[in-house]
């Protein structure tokens, strides 16, 4: 497979697991709000990663006893870093590169992708193990 193809699977890979992170957020977020789950979930399933991140925080802490950390939330804001690269600038650099410096940015740019893959894999299966304890500590 060219590293083109590798790059564009991983790419695609990558953003799976960034839209189970963001599922996983909003889950966390429907089952911490008072009221019906299914209505909380449906009202942010539209929004964005960070801006659900933003008010599970809030919410969180609104009780001043959260049930995340501080480094669980700086995690996840490094993760909506990392999505944001990725979808909307990671092929910039070799997209844009002179013919003979396209393949060294390509391949730059896929070992980037793969060592966030590496790291997004392994946080995507805590966070969904954290989102299915709040959701049985809050009763959903």
């Amino acid at each position: 497979m060219s590293t083109k193809k590798a790059f564009a699977t991983l790419l695609g890979s990558t953003i799976i697991i960034c839209q189970q992170i963001e599922q996983d957020v909003k889950v966390m977020y429907a089952s911490m709000l008072e009221g019906d789950f299914n209505k909380n979930l449906k009202r942010v399933e539209n929004e964005t990663l960070g801006y659900v991140l933003n008010l599970l925080q809030e919410l969180d802490n609104s009780d001043r006893k959260p049930y995340l950390k501080q480094k669980d939330y700086k995690m996840l804001y490094e993760i909506t870093d990392i999505r944001n690269y990725w979808a909307h600038e990671g092929c910039i650099p070799f997209i844009y590169s002179g013919l003979f410096s396209r393949g060294k940015n390509l391949r730059k740019q896929y070992d980037l992708l793969q060592e966030d893959y590496n790291k997004l894999s392994y946080l995507a299966e805590e966070i969904s193990k954290i989102s299915e304890d709040i959701a049985r500590y809050y009763g959903r």
